[in-house]
């Protein structure tokens, strides 16, 4: 974790309580190690460490739903193992599904970039001043509904935008003896940005049922303050 950078975040935010009862599982389909931790002021596990080994750097992630107090792997009809993990409400719930439902309710699925100055893609960036002019979203279709955005300039809330996440090629648009069936593939729609600052953050959610969504890329337009020369990177 240190040679991830995320040591210091994590003694930040997790109890040094409970520590026997920390639990780790490796998800071999899908290359994610997960372990079960505290947060800093709870009293039973309540947060999932995701570590995702698919490229040649971790990436880390958090998962806060429900209090898991254990985590298992079990076998599915096509013999995978897939992880479940069981909660202080008494059920056992599984974790790699492809809806966010639980008895008919929808969860909040959700995730936000860090706030970055866009040095990584030029050193000469860090610290300086940008003005944010545009943001794009990659997504493969998955349905007629929205991805809201909460925009996070220097840690202060900005504004949310709403994205639609189709152009109209899903399933439920194809019209018979008019329309191609296509397979699944990335479209991109893009909206302004308003606003100017060092550091920029994207949160990134939807609470709908069943509006599950599938971001590939973020990319930002932005020009440096003092600079009519517009640029644009991936988060």
């Amino acid at each position: 974790l240190t040679a991830l950078k995320v040591s210091k975040d994590l003694r930040a935010n997790v109890s040094l309580d409970g520590r026997t009862e920390r639990q780790a599982i490796y998800y071999e389909n899908k290359k994610l190690a997960l372990f079960s931790y505290r947060s800093a002021g709870g009293i039973q596990n309540d947060r999932i460490l995701m570590l995702d080994f698919n490229q040649p750097n971790a990436r880390v992630s958090w998962s806060t739903k429900e209090q898991p107090n254990c985590l298992f792997l079990r076998k599915d009809t096509l013999r995978i193992k897939r992880p479940f993990y069981g909660a202080e409400d008494g059920f056992v719930y599984e974790m790699d599904r492809q809806d966010r439902d639980v008895a008919g309710v929808a969860y909040r699925g959700e995730f936000q970039t860090p706030h970055m100055d866009l040095g990584f893609a030029d050193p000469g960036l860090a610290g300086r001043k940008k003005l944010f002019d545009r943001l794009a979203v990659t997504f493969e279709e998955t349905g007629n509904w929205n991805l809201s955005v909460d925009v996070f300039i220097d840690g202060n809330f900005v504004e949310t935008i709403a994205f639609p996440l189709t152009k109209g090629e899903y399933l439920n648009n194809l019209f018979l003896n008019t329309d191609e069936v296509i397979g699944p593939r990335n479209q991109t729609v893009e909206k302004p940005l308003h606003g100017s600052g060092r550091r920029i953050s994207f949160r990134c959610y939807n609470s709908g049922l069943r509006q599950n969504f599938k971001i590939s890329a973020l990319t930002v337009g932005f020009r440096v303050a003092g600079d009519d020369q517009g640029a644009q990177t991936n988060t």
